[in-house]
């Protein structure tokens, strides 16, 4: 309360007599019948706050966490918890710190900020060697977390018979030249027609140009040479030409051959066909065969065409066009430039490819497949061997690898709407970068044994990009986020380690150029060094000073900010816990108190309470003290911080400090002070960790009956008048019900904001200030869980 405060204030203490309370002289100014609640609502009293929201910014889940033990045991593994990548952002804040091995995990209830979806967890074993893995923490109250590489539940894509389309089983490969064949030789005309329902042979050499009769049903079988003459023919329905063993068909000119339905082109195993400016296009159900040799300008596939090649062929353009064209290679073939939309290419020795074009296509790779440039749209590559890219982008595209095999790029111009489905041990490798757009990409570890992606470099170009996750270890070291989005989302079991520090071994085959040999870091195992410090998540409290009258929502009579650095011993329990406290505001004209109740901490179990300096320290709220530094006759560890904030800022009471800039208010820098428990014997984390923790201020009664102000849903000190509680004023608590400082209406005194943020400045509601404050409160919790973040700051306080 300000001005308003400020009257009502003075009001209550002259009808009451109390003045001498700012003084230090036992009086209690609270008289029930001058304080009837009148307080109006934050959000105005038409907008509902549900009863069942606790105005908690924090949570807590409870955690267990295996390491991967490579060291059977006989070491510790550091493990620690981020809200963030650590690898790559240097302001993660640390949620937690333990230690684990083989046999003791690490069981731990981090304190998290409400809006926090994913932490990312990294366990550092006894040799220095890093990894991450991270899991979702939405509205999860207890996670299993296990860095072991162990099995998945996801499908598997491991490579099986009926895995490969190969040619079919029907397919003709052989045509042995009928005996009634009619002749063609050197002595045959040099433009000849063929005649329907005939088959025909060349023996010998023949040049010359020959035409196949538009009704098709017509076979030329080549045993010879064909020196071929024209510019072109065509193969009607059912024609067929041959070159048989020995055979050769040659054309040194430019030659279009075009096939109809039914067509086909076949060369046997020792024959050849070297047309290097020759194309071959089929409209209709075509088929080329080749077992021998075969060079051709270009390759068209319209409609219903195959191709099987168990030779050596090499095609400069090779065109695709429908779903239900195939082409099978079963030997060697080698295409400059490929254009394959739909359809189906079945690889089973080897394939190379300078210029690779797809869309839609399904390609399956069982031995080995090589492309220069690639650029994939939609479609799947089934990889069950090698395969080496050189430049490659990718859009809607699966790539799906089968048991240690391996996937290699040079670099990957860009990958989007990509998923790489990686069964057990099989590889992805980047030797170059990798980029990454805002059209989600997914890298997936399928089988039961854990798959490994290597990439040197990647970046991220959108606000969220990539999945990782599955059975899959991902390594790499060099990160460049080009966009302020999150990037991506890494989910156990996948995790993430340093270039080089692959835990996964993965034995060389033929199809993975080497595999993955684990070298270790070179360091000798070491346990960690204990005790462990972890410097917790800081918290900003801030206070409204009228309980139990409501105030006017400014929440800056006293605000503080409070960091906790625990000291864990070996077993994860806490020996000592210091608390850094800033002193930040006094907004509030009365005089008021500030202490900290320890909620999971009786006054036994602490050794002593040191604090570095004691300005505002009287001894008139707080009383009598133990040997130990408590409050004394607290049934919880109660430490007394100031007996009057104003004096802690050098100040008279009824002097608001840091709250307005200008001449209305006092200016000073925040007020720093370290509070030291230690403790008998260790304790849980979960007894002293932030949401355990209570600050309350204390504004006025007697020392021993006195009226205290906390966070809503926290429990008052054994010394609180409970008398008061939800009796008087607009305060609705309930000992017996274990509901505290909250209104009918559920509005609150106090509130605790993850983080050092912005407080209101003086005479501004925190709803100015923080414009989605309400859409929390009134949703209950569910939306806006980050408003805190932001602040409007038009209406905070600034020093200047």
């Amino acid at each position: 309360m300000k001005t308003r405060k400020r009257t009502l204030f003075f009001a209550l203490l002259l009808l009451a007599g109390v003045y001498p309370i700012l003084t230090g002289c036992e009086h209690d100014y609270y008289q029930p019948e001058r304080m009837e609640g009148k307080g109006t609502s934050l959000f105005g009293d038409n907008i509902a706050v549900p009863s069942s929201f606790d105005w908690s910014t924090l949570r807590s889940v409870n955690l267990d966490i295996e390491v991967d033990d490579r060291f059977d045991g006989n070491y510790y593994y550091l493990v620690e918890l981020y809200d963030a990548h650590p690898f790559f952002y240097e302001n993660a804040s640390l949620l937690g710190k333990g230690v684990a091995k083989k046999g003791i995990n690490f069981t731990f209830s981090p304190t998290l900020p409400n809006g926090l979806e994913t932490i990312f967890i990294k366990q550092t074993d006894p040799a220095g060697m890093e990894k991450v893995t991270a899991v979702s923490v939405d509205d999860a109250t207890q996670l299993s977390v296990s860095f072991l590489h162990g099995s998945s539940s996801l499908r598997s894509a491991t490579a099986s018979a009926s895995s490969f389309r190969a040619a079919p089983a029907d397919l003709q490969t052989s045509y042995p030249t009928p005996a009634d064949a009619i002749v063609i030789n050197e002595q045959s005309p040099a433009n000849y027609t063929l005649e329907t329902n005939k088959a025909y042979v060349i023996r010998g050499t023949y040049t010359g140009a020959i035409q196949f009769p538009n009704e098709g049903n017509v076979a030329l079988y080549v045993e010879g040479t064909w020196n071929n003459s024209s510019s072109g023919f065509v193969l009607q329905d059912g024609a067929k030409l041959i070159v048989q063993d020995g055979g050769c068909f040659a054309a040194s000119g430019t030659v279009e051959i075009t096939g109809n339905n039914n067509s086909t082109l076949v060369i046997a195993p020792s024959g050849s066909f070297i047309g290097e400016k020759t194309t071959i296009r089929f409209t209709g159900a075509g088929k080329v065969i080749n077992n021998g040799i075969l060079d051709a300008s270009l390759i068209h596939f319209l409609s219903l065409g195959m191709m099987y090649n168990a030779g050596n062929a090499s095609v400069g353009e090779f065109q695709v066009n429908s779903p239900e064209n195939i082409i099978v290679n079963d030997n060697r073939l080698i295409i400059a430039k490929a254009n394959f939309t739909n359809g189906e290419v079945v690889n089973n020795n080897l394939l190379e490819i300078a210029d690779l074009h797809v869309n839609g296509t399904t390609i399956r790779n069982s031995k080995k497949v090589t492309v220069t440039n690639g650029e994939f749209m939609n479609g799947i590559f089934y990889n069950h061997c090698l395969a080496e890219f050189g430049k490659v982008t990718t859009s809607g595209t699966v790539f799906i690898g089968a048991e240690e095999t391996l996937l290699s790029v040079d670099e990957y111009t860009l990958a989007s709407g990509t998923q790489f489905d990686l069964d057990s041990h099989a590889i992805f490798e980047v030797t170059g970068s990798i980029s990454f757009n805002s059209t989600i990409s997914c890298i997936n570890g399928i089988g039961s044994k854990t798959a490994l992606a290597r990439l040197e470099k990647i970046i991220f170009n959108g606000w969220y990009n990539l999945d990782i996750e599955g059975n899959l270890e991902l390594e790499n070291s060099n990160f460049s986020n080009l966009s302020s989005g999150t990037a991506f989302s890494l989910k156990a079991p996948a995790s993430w380690v340093q270039k080089g520090e692959s835990s996964v071994t993965i034995e060389a085959t033929e199809c993975n150029n080497g595999g993955n040999p684990v070298g270790g870091s070179g360091q000798p195992p070491v346990n960690p060094s204990f005790p462990i410090i972890w410097n917790g998540i800081d918290v900003t409290y801030m206070f409204e000073d009228n309980w139990p009258l409501l105030g006017d929502y400014d929440m800056n009579d006293v605000v503080l900010n409070v960091k906790p650095s625990y000291t864990i011993e070996q077993g994860n329990r806490v020996s000592q816990l210091d608390l850094a406290v800033t002193l930040q505001a006094a907004g509030g004209i009365k005089k008021l108190a500030l202490g900290m109740q320890l909620d999971g901490v009786a006054p036994a179990s602490v050794k002593g309470v040191g604090v570095t300096t004691n300005p505002g320290r009287t001894n008139t709220v707080f009383g009598s003290i133990l040997a130990n530094g408590l409050e004394s006759g607290q049934s919880l560890a109660v430490i007394p911080i100031f007996d009057d904030v104003h004096m802690a800022f050098g100040v008279d009471a009824g002097t608001m400090v840091n709250t307005t800039a200008g001449d209305q208010s006092v200016t000073r820098e925040p007020l720093k002070v370290t509070v030291t428990i230690q403790f008998n014997t260790p304790v849980n984390f979960e007894d002293v960790a932030i949401d355990r923790l209570n600050p309350f201020i204390v504004n006025g009664g007697y020392s021993s009956r006195r009226y205290e102000v906390h966070m809503a849903g926290f429990v008052p000190t054994d010394k609180a008048n409970k008398e008061i509680l939800g009796k008087v004023g607009d305060d609705n608590s309930s000992v017996e019900e274990r509901r505290y400082y909250v209104s009918d209406k559920n509005m609150i005194w106090g509130l605790a904001v993850p983080g050092s943020c912005p407080y209101p400045k003086e005479f501004t509601s925190i709803r100015k200030a923080y414009p989605d404050l309400e859409k929390w409160a009134v949703s209950a919790g569910e939306e806006a869980k980050d408003w805190y973040t932001r602040p409007d700051l038009n209406f905070v306080y600034h020093s200047k």
